[in-house]
C-alpha cells in the first residue's frame, strides 16, 4: 500500500495530536511522468498480486466505514527508486476530526487489508506491506504505539510522551506488548473481514489489471450497517 500524507481529500483534525497521527490514506500519485531508464515492467502475475493487495485495503476501508469509496490504480512499470511498488489506492475518506479508539483501530485494520488479502487469495505474503519507513506495517505499528503511549488507550490509561515523538521506536516492554496485542487483533480482524471475499477480491483485482484502474464504493452510496 503506497501512500503520501499530503492528500487533498484527506479529512484531518484541526487538533495537533490528530494531525501528528501517522495516516493510512493514499493518493493516486503523480501521473504522466516518464519512467526512468532503470525501470522495467511487471509481469501479469505480479500485477495481479499488486491489485489483490490494493483491493484488500479498499474492501476493509469500506467495511469499517473508513472511506465511502476507493479508486485503485496500477502501474505496469517497476521502478526500484519509486516511493511505491506499483499499486495505489485513493480514498474518499469519512471525516474523522476527533478520532476515537475505535476509529484508530479501524485505521490499523485498513493498513493490514493489503497483506490480509494476499493471504486470503495466495496463502502467501509479499514484501509490499513493509520494509521501509512509511510502509503499511510501519504506519500501523506507529498508530498502535501512539494509542498506548500517548492517548491512554492501553490496559491502564497513561501518558508516556507526546504523540509526535512516539511510534518510531519500541515502547517500554509492558507498553510494547500492549501495542502488539492491538496489532494482532486488528490483523486478525482484517483477515476475518476478507476471509469470505476471495471471489470478490479476485474479480476486482482482475478488473484493475485489465483496465489499470477500478473504483468501488458503498452500495447505493450508503455506509455498511445502515
Amino acid at each position: 500500500m503506497s501512500s503520501k500524507q499530503e492528500d487533498g481529500r484527506q479529512s484531518t483534525s484541526p487538533h495537533a495530536a490528530n494531525a501528528a497521527l501517522t495516516s493510512i490514506e493514499q493518493t493516486a500519485g503523480e501521473r504522466g511522468v516518464a519512467p526512468p531508464a532503470s525501470a522495467s515492467r511487471y509481469t501479469e502475475k505480479e500485477l495481479l498480486r499488486l491489485a489483490v493487495h490494493e483491493v484488500g485495503h479498499a474492501l476493509v476501508a469500506l467495511s469499517v466505514g473508513y472511506a465511502s469509496s476507493a479508486t485503485i490504480a496500477l502501474s505496469r512499470v517497476f521502478d526500484p527508486a519509486a516511493w511505491y511498488l506499483g499499486g495505489m489506492t485513493d480514498f474518499d475518506l469519512i471525516e474523522d476530526r476527533l478520532p476515537t479508539e475505535t476509529s484508530l483501530l479501524n485505521r490499523i485494520a485498513v493498513g493490514y487489508g493489503g497483506m490480509a488479502a494476499e493471504v486470503v487469495v495466495f496463502n502467501d505474503r509479499s514484501v509490499d506491506s513493509g520494509g521501509i519507513f512509511g510502509s503499511d506495517i510501519e504506519r500501523v505499528t506507529a498508530i498502535a504505539r501512539r494509542m498506548v503511549g500517548s492517548f491512554g488507550f492501553g490496559k491502564t490509561p497513561g501518558y508516556l510522551a507526546a504523540v509526535d515523538t512516539l511510534g518510531y521506536n519500541a515502547l517500554p516492554e509492558r507498553l510494547e506488548k500492549q501495542a502488539l496485542r492491538i496489532l494482532d487483533a486488528e490483523y486478525r480482524r482484517a483477515l476475518e473481514i476478507l476471509g469470505g471475499e476471495r471471489d470478490r477480491i479476485m474479480s476486482l483485482a482482475n478488473n484493475a489489471v485489465s483496465h489499470r484502474s477500478v473504483k468501488i464504493g458503498w452500495p447505493n452510496g450508503q455506509p455498511p450497517n445502515t
